[in-house]
């Protein structure tokens, strides 16, 4: 190989990169949406997203922050179950999902609905938008999440 043939690899690795980040964060935005959905449908929510409710209902802070801080808390213990470091898409995705989870909650329009239908109907769309969300994250190979690294380390 010369020196152009490897200039010309390391390009497309650095756009690929950036592509794959852009994908990465956009997945976390979809994801964190469909997680907002499933507290306001007042319905249930992941396990993970009701320790993070019930930590911001006893000690207060916002739930974007318990999610950041207890997947700080989980990242520790993967590392050293799997014997090796996270990858830099696992703290991406700590910090950037407590973000956004506070910052869609902000929104005017999330609000419990009143009726039972239009709670299940909350519920499902976030089903069906966090499971596209995890889907599009999850294709930038970027590094599983602190909770997602916790259960492989499991």
């Amino acid at each position: 190989m010369n020196k152009t043939s490897d200039w010309g690899e390391m390009v497309k690795a650095q756009g690929d990169i950036w592509l794959r980040l852009i994908v990465f964060i956009i997945g976390l935005l979809v994801m964190s949406f469909g997680i907002d959905l499933f507290i306001v449908s007042n319905l249930g929510a992941t396990p993970w997203d009701t320790l993070h409710v019930g930590l911001y209902e006893h000690f207060g802070l916002t739930i974007g922050s318990w999610s950041i801080i207890v997947g700080f808390f989980v990242l520790g213990p993967s590392a050293l179950f799997l014997k090796e470091w996270p990858k830099f898409g696992a703290y991406l995705n700590m910090i950037l999902c407590g973000v956004f989870i506070d910052l869609f909650l902000k929104l005017p329009f999330m609000v419990t609905p009143d009726t039972l239908t239009g709670k299940i109907i909350m519920f499902l769309a976030g089903l069906l938008i966090n499971g596209y969300g995890m889907g599009i994250y999850i294709s930038a190979k970027l590094g599983a999440g602190p909770r997602d690294s916790f259960m492989l380390a499991v």
